[in-house]
């Protein structure tokens, strides 16, 4: 007894799809740990013009002294986490 295609239950009746290649996977991996890089060194950026913004506004600086300082002292501190975390691999 032969039981008719349109019987059957869709999940029956389709192929199965082929597992993911894994390069894929590993590439992804790689696109999405370098977008993190990107934002790491964003958040650390702005992090340290936050601070210099705040402490010239506590100070009263009439020139934005600490923003500069903090920000270049922050972004020296982001390229040593970028380079350590790309020799890392």
């Amino acid at each position: 007894m032969e039981i008719a295609a349109w019987v059957l239950p869709r999940k029956l009746t389709m192929e199965k799809k082929s597992p993911p290649n894994s390069k894929n996977k590993r590439s992804d991996k790689y696109y999405l740990k370098y977008a993190g890089l990107g934002v790491q060194l964003t958040a650390t950026l702005l992090f340290g013009m936050f601070i210099g913004f705040k402490v010239d506004e506590w100070m009263n600086m009439s020139k934005p002294l600490f923003t500069v300082a903090f920000s270049l002292i922050f972004i020296i501190i982001a390229l040593y986490l970028l380079v350590k975390d790309l020799l890392k691999e």
